[in-house]
């Protein structure tokens, strides 16, 4: 099993060998922290345990809020984004409550014993793809809300 100081220098060396512009965020709830800026700010935290975190929290603003609460396909969308990001294999944490709902948390765990190069980088393209995932279905909620079909206004 590698040792903290090992992985944190091989994530800061695979982060550069990319070329992703990355910094680092110090916090105390976690041992080392970067950010990795791909368009969308993905977080690669060391955590206090043996395992990395690979996350990216999608949090709703006031108008998305709003525009959510008011949709009648609200339902809808809790389930199908919820169901569409188990098949991506990512741990997800979203609202309690369908009517509340105000973003999602999207994470991929590595253990310290599963570490590796091609493990690290899968997770932060993983993570970035239900990213993109969540905007696509955000953008099709908000248009299927501005011009419902016939078959919805019955």
């Amino acid at each position: 099993m590698s040792s903290f100081e090992e992985i944190d220098n091989n994530i800061q060396k695979w982060l550069s060998e990319e070329k992703w512009p990355f910094y680092e965020v110090i916090d105390s709830s976690f041992r080392k922290g970067y950010i990795v800026d791909l368009g969308k700010n993905i977080g690669v935290i060391i955590d206090h345990i043996d395992r990395i975190t690979i996350q990216h929290k999608f949090i709703l603003d006031e108008d998305m809020k709003t525009s959510y609460r008011l949709s009648s396909s609200r339902e809808m969308f809790f389930y199908d984004l919820r169901i569409r990001l188990m098949v991506l294999e990512v741990n997800t944490k979203l609202s309690t409550s369908i009517d509340e709902f105000d973003g999602v948390d999207i994470r991929k765990y590595i253990y310290f014993d599963g570490f590796s190069r091609d493990v690290v980088m899968n997770s932060i393209f993983k993570i970035f793809d239900a990213v993109n995932l969540v905007g696509i279905l955000w953008n099709m909620f908000i248009s299927a809300s501005k011009n419902p079909s016939k078959k919805d206004m019955k």
